[in-house]
Formats: C-alpha cells, structure tokens, sequence
C-alpha cells in the first residue's frame, strides 16, 4: 500500500510548520507520494497554494484542517465531498468568531452539526485522543474515540500512528492500536513531528529511517489496518473561488 501523508503542517501553521504549502508539494512529488493532505491549525490559509502548486507536478491535494477543541485538544479533520468543505468552514467560523486571536475553540457540540462529508484523525500528541490516553490511560481514551464515532460515524474515524522516535513509542503504538482494534477500526499512519527539529520543515540530508531525502512527512510506507483510509475517498477540495472547485 502506497504511503500517504494525511496530517502536514506548513508555515501558515504560526510556530508550528516552517515550509510553505509549495516546498511541501515539490517535496511529496520529489518522493513519489501521489497525494498530500495539509492540515494548518485553526484554518485553510494555505489550501489555495497547495493546489496551485499541486496541480503543477500532479501530486492530489487533500483539504484539512486541526480544529482546536474547546477542551483543549486538537482535531484533524479532512474534507471528504463539497459538504465537508462547507461544513469545515461553518466550525472554522463560528470558532473565529467566539475567539480571539490564536484563541478559536470549536465547540465538541458544533460537531455532529457539521460532521458530514468529514474524516477525523485522532491526532498527535495535542490530540484529544493521546491526551486522555497520557491522563487517564486506555479507558479515558477508548471513551474519545467513541465519542468522534458518535460525532462523525465509525467508518469516518481513523487512530493516527506516528513514530516521533522516542522511547515512549513502543507502548504508546500498542495503545493507538489497541483502540483501532477493537470493533475494527481503521488505523493510519502519518508523519511524526520530532520534537528538536519541529514538524513540517523541509530539508534534504540522511534521514532516521536511512532514506537519502527527509522531510517532515516520512516518505516510509504506510501500514494501515484498514483499506477505508485510502486517500482516493477525500476530495481535493479547495477554498474559495471557482478556479479551486472540485468535483467530487
């Protein structure tokens, strides 16, 4: 099964991608990847750009975005048909409008309403998932998971695997999957953000997995339990204007 990075950051990310939407593109193409899925924090500043840049090499644009939960938690989400765009930017503005700058909480009520035509990811380490995980152990974050399966329908949730290169990933892996197991959910696996170098900037040099070209999506493989985590189901969705539309 092909590798494909379905949770990247880029500079529009503040503090926390430093590549633009373009370098990451160029990079995708330069290993092979047939698809990209960009996932600032709190907006789709940067859809236009990856799909100008995108359509360029022939890499697939995927639309998404990490909403941050009221809570405190940080959900991935990616737009899976037109609906999902719409709905995408109804949570995105009323987040907005509620908070203040870099301060824009999505409401975990708000997601049922607008669930439809999404995918949600568990997320990294910020995640809701891994957070009740690291606070209250297997059962706290089983109890997460269900609580987007209600949200979102069991066969739009998907446990993020990462590895960051820690010692604490061994066990956290057998948790993540642990929780994909049961009742069979999907499973996939994304680019992990190391925490000295920050996620998502570009650069070329010898990698930890020993691949000659680094970036901060892994070009290793996937290893997903389940085949619904085909990219081929989310629709290359852009914002805005009629030269972005999709037709999905």
């Amino acid at each position: 099964m092909e590798y494909v990075e379905l949770h990247a950051r880029s500079a529009f990310s503040f503090l926390r991608g430093a590549s633009s939407p373009a370098s990451l593109v160029e990079e995708a193409a330069a290993l092979g990847l047939g698809a990209l899925a960009l996932t600032d924090r709190d907006g789709v500043y940067g859809i236009p750009r990856l799909h100008q840049a995108a359509g360029a090499v022939g890499v697939r644009p995927i639309t998404g975005a990490e909403l941050t939960l009221e809570d405190g938690g940080v959900l991935p989400v990616l737009v899976r048909s037109q609906k999902g765009y719409r709905n995408l930017c109804q949570l995105l503005t009323r987040a907005h409008l509620r908070g203040s700058k870099g301060n824009a909480p999505v409401l975990w009520s708000e997601l049922h309403e607008f669930a439809d035509g999404l995918v949600a990811l568990t997320g990294d380490e910020e995640g809701a998932v891994q957070r009740a995980l690291a606070g209250g152990g297997p059962a706290a974050g089983l109890e997460v998971v269900r609580r987007l399966e209600e949200r979102f329908g069991t066969d739009n949730v998907f446990v993020e695997l990462q590895r960051r290169l820690t010692r604490e990933d061994a066990p956290l892996q057998q948790q993540l999957l642990a929780l994909a197991h049961e009742h069979g959910r999907g499973a996939l696996r994304a680019g992990g953000r190391a925490r000295s170098a920050g996620r998502l900037h570009v650069h070329s040099k010898p990698h930890a997995f020993g691949r000659r070209r680094s970036s901060s999506f892994s070009q290793r493989r996937a290893t997903s339990a389940a085949s619904r985590a085909d990219a081929a189901s989310l629709c290359p969705l852009s914002g805005g204007g009629s030269q972005h539309r999709a037709s999905c």
